[in-house]
This record gives C-alpha cells, sequence and structure tokens, in this order.
C-alpha cells in the first residue's frame, strides 16, 4: 500500500520597513516573523543587493527570532538604492522555503491602469507595486492647476496586493477629475512612493446633450474630450461608442484614431432611449479611461 507524504512550507519574514534614519548613511531593516510549525529554527538570512534583478550578497544572518531589525551600516555610501530579501532557515527537510517579497528604501511611483464610470461612481484599477515593504495605497486626486496630489487624500487603500477601488463620492461629470496613487511602507513615519503623476483623467463631454440629436436627419454626434494617456506620448489604443438602445446593449463605432472627438450614430427611431459612453481601450482590450454614461431621448 501507498502513502503519501505531505510536505509543508518554510514561511519568511515580511521585510515592513528600509529606512535611513536621519543625519545617517544606515538602513535598517524591519520585518515581522511568520508562523512556522517545523523547526528547530536556525536563522533569518538577509540577502542584498543595489540592483533589484540582483545578484544578491548574503548580508547577515539573524540568529534570534526575537530580533525584528538589523541596521545595515553605511549602505548609503556605496549606493542611493538597496534591495534586500529574507530567506528563513530551518531544520526541516524537504520542505519548500519560500523568499520573502524584495523590499528596498526607495519605493517607486505606482501607475493606474485604468478607470472607468461604473454604477455611478468611479472604478479605479492599478499594478501592486514591486516594492515588497509597501502596506496600501493613497489615491487621492491630482490638482487640476498644479499637477500635484490634493491633500487630505481621498482614501486609504491597505494592502501591497490591493489593486482597485471604487469611488462612489466623487463627482463624475466634474471635467477636471484625476486621479494619483501614492505608496506607502510599514515605517514608523511612512516612506511614500512619488505619485503617479501626470493625475489619470476620467474622459468627458464637451457638449450639450440637447445639441448632439439631430431629428430631421435622425443622426446623433456625441462629443468629448479624447482621453490623453498620461506616463507616455506613444501608447496606442482606440476608441469604441458603446450605447444601451431601449435597454439592448450594442457597440455602434470604433474609432482606431484615439484623438478624434467625435462621431455620428445612424438608425435610431423617434421615441429611442440611448445610453451612450465612450470607452478609451488599449491592445489588450483593457479599459483604459470612460466617459459617464449620457442619457438622450430622440
Amino acid at each position: 500500500m501507498l502513502s503519501m507524504v505531505v510536505k509543508g512550507q518554510v514561511n519568511p519574514p515580511l521585510i515592513q520597513c528600509v529606512d535611513n534614519p536621519s543625519g545617517t548613511s544606515d538602513l535598517v531593516i524591519s520585518w515581522t516573523t511568520p508562523v512556522n510549525s517545523c523547526g528547530p529554527f536556525l536563522s533569518w538570512d538577509i540577502y542584498a543587493s543595489t540592483s533589484e534583478t540582483g545578484p544578491f550578497n548574503l548580508l547577515t544572518s539573524i540568529n534570534n527570532t526575537a530580533t525584528l531589525s538589523f541596521t545595515h551600516n553605511n549602505a548609503l555610501v556605496s549606493g542611493a538604492s538597496w534591495y534586500y530579501y529574507m530567506q528563513p532557515v530551518y531544520n526541516c527537510p524537504g520542505e519548500a522555503v519560500n523568499l520573502s517579497p524584495i523590499a528596498s528604501n526607495n519605493i517607486p511611483t505606482t501607475f493606474i491602469d485604468g478607470i472607468q464610470v461604473n454604477g455611478g461612481g468611479v472604478e479605479i484599477n492599478w499594478t501592486a507595486n514591486s516594492n515588497g515593504a509597501v502596506q496600501g495605497y493613497f489615491l487621492t486626486y491630482a490638482d487640476p492647476s498644479s499637477g500635484a496630489p490634493v491633500s487630505p487624500y481621498l482614501v486609504d487603500v491597505p494592502g501591497l496586493n490591493t489593486t482597485s477601488f471604487f469611488d462612489a463620492v466623487s463627482n463624475v461629470n466634474d471635467p477636471n477629475l484625476s486621479y494619483m496613487l501614492i505608496a506607502y511602507d510599514g515605517c514608523p513615519t511612512p516612506n511614500l512612493s512619488n505619485a503617479s503623476e501626470p493625475g489619470f483623467p476620467l474622459m468627458q463631454w464637451v457638449s450639450d446633450p440637447a445639441n448632439m440629436v439631430d431629428r430631421c436627419d435622425q443622426i446623433i454626434t456625441p462629443e468629448w474630450v479624447p482621453f490623453v494617456y498620461p506616463y507616455a506620448s506613444d501608447y496606442g489604443f482606440y476608441q469604441v461608442v458603446e450605447a444601451v438602445v431601449n435597454g439592448t446593449d450594442t457597440i455602434r463605432d470604433t474609432i482606431f484614431n484615439p484623438f478624434t472627438p467625435s462621431t455620428n450614430l445612424f438608425g435610431f427611431e423617434d421615441g429611442d432611449l440611448y445610453e451612450i459612453r465612450v470607452l478609451a481601450i488599449d491592445s489588450s482590450g483593457n479599459i483604459l479611461s470612460s466617459t459617464p454614461p449620457l442619457n438622450l431621448v430622440t
């Protein structure tokens, strides 16, 4: 009779903070301890590199489970950024050993992937920050005059791997509605990433809905402010005009020039109810931004 041996995993400490104490060139790495059922414990091994992609070299071994921090003396003398991960060392033959996510003293910018109006609010999506010490994100607006993040922040979204938020309080028809993200780590005074500047805008209509409907020629001409991708000038996307006509959802037009600000929709009857929105969509089919829905009676 065959027997099956279930092997476990050895969990690592999780780095919460890589901090530079004021007036020093040191970096202090602090972490939280894991729960592991196997043993005995031998050490926490800290590996370090001045490059996120390595190579990583053993910096030190911590032999006391009660130790929750280590000072990398004069680290900033030889590099502006350091990257660290921790490896748990237990006497657990045959069990998989997990490494901690890589953490750094510098938190990179967190970029928004897309925003869209959905159910009366705005759904914001982003990619998780690459710094393993990140504990969450501040979501805020971009100031329409300066482009700087508006304080106080709109919301604190906890969790490194939390990558979406539904904003139910903002005015979706605000022509200046634009969002920024700021990641923060677990230091007592959190280190903050750069805001995802410039702000990520929500598309808006530019004309009075009453002027969009030509009942004589049975044409609807929606006009909008074209979406401008904020992080790169040559980013490719296209626009889709989507309409719910008398309760049926349809794509009415696909516009491959992302800077086209209007289109003509044909084939409606008097009394049709249109709910129209325009979507900016990237080559992978991801929604980058959208207009608020526009309700028209023809």
